[in-house]
């Protein structure tokens, strides 16, 4: 059975030993809010699996190595004649000065 975690708005003065005992005595995760917006996550030890923490970027890593290739059944040579198109009927863009 999943339960909602419940959200806890930080305060001055909030009691995170409280919080954490009310997580340990009911097993409902504590999300702990600083105006609106969640700033840390406590779960109860059976909830955790023990997996290092790893940054955004390195858990969508797969996700993004999926992508690659994904356009490989495409037929390139229309759209690279639509490029070369583009840019026989274009101006040149003015250089930029640096």
């Amino acid at each position: 059975m999943v339960t909602e975690a419940h959200r806890v708005e930080l305060e001055q003065g909030t009691d995170l030993h409280h919080i954490i005992e009310q997580v340990q005595a009911d097993a409902i995760p504590r999300i702990l809010e600083r105006d609106g917006a969640a700033v840390a996550v406590i779960v109860p030890p059976a909830s955790f699996d023990g997996s290092p923490i790893e940054p955004k970027s390195k858990r969508n890593q797969d996700k993004l190595l999926a992508l690659a290739g994904a356009w490989s059944d495409l037929d390139a040579g229309p759209l690279i004649a639509h490029v070369y198109e583009g840019r026989r009927i274009s101006p040149p863009s003015p250089s930029i000065d640096v």
